[in-house]
């Protein structure tokens, strides 16, 4: 199901997934984990980092980098919850 208030991207190293991050409009999200009261343009991000050995190499912070960017850049985010 494709929801306009939520990205999920895959982190891959050489075609291998290594971990995901979730772009979420907090404001539209369905559960209101961030409460009622988030005020429009406020994004969360979700990261996980998959297996032991690609942790502590760089990849978490390169891919909260690109999340940050795409939820100001592509979803017009005012804020970023993390």
């Amino acid at each position: 199901m494709l929801l306009s208030w939520r990205e999920i991207l895959i982190a891959e190293i050489e075609s291998l997934p290594i971990g995901a991050v979730v772009l979420i409009d907090a404001r539209r999200e369905e559960s209101h984990y961030w409460g009622d009261a988030v005020e429009d343009g406020a994004w969360a991000i979700d990261i996980w980092i998959g297996a032991a050995e690609h942790r502590s190499l760089g990849y978490g912070a390169q891919m909260m980098a690109i999340a940050i960017e795409r939820c100001f850049n592509d979803h017009a985010a005012t804020k970023v919850l993390i």
